[in-house]
């Protein structure tokens, strides 16, 4: 999918580069034809050196030319309109993901000290000097030793 996008991407340039040279051929065209007018108009030997100016740009050819470059601008407006979304959503999702491995980090870290803290506890029964001498007892909150053996 990625080589059929990038394909078309080239080709789209290729073509947007073909449709410039043309542009830009037909411009010096029009460009050289008004020099030329230009030149004959202001030679004293008008007579002698008879040049035809060349047509300027029909206005046809003016015309699909707005009309093509108005299409491109449409075009590259919502290039640039998808690409903000695009933007927008991995930001997002990189928010996302951020915010779940932090969850998933404010989990562990519970767990761990849950862990510790009844490892901590174990380790604190079997020093005290009322307590049992092996972790098998069950707590009980109503007697005033706290195990139940």
């Amino acid at each position: 999918m990625l080589q059929r996008n990038s394909n078309k991407l080239e080709e789209k340039k290729r073509l947007e580069e073909n449709l410039r040279r043309e542009t830009f051929r037909h411009h010096q065209q029009h460009k050289t034809a008004e020099f030329l007018s230009r030149l004959e108009t202001d030679s004293p030997h008008r007579r002698t050196h008879q040049i035809a100016p060349r047509d300027p740009q029909p206005s046809t050819w003016a015309r699909s030319q707005a009309y093509r470059d108005s299409l491109r601008e449409e075009e590259n407006r919502k290039l640039q309109k998808m690409k903000e979304e695009q933007h927008q959503k991995s930001e997002l999702l990189e928010r996302k993901r951020q915010q779940q491995e932090e969850e998933r980090t404010d989990i562990r870290q519970a767990e761990r000290r849950r862990v510790n803290n009844a490892f901590l506890d174990r380790l604190q029964g079997k020093s005290d000097p009322g307590g049992p001498e092996h972790f098998g007892g069950n707590w009980n909150l109503n007697s005033g030793r706290g195990w139940d053996i």
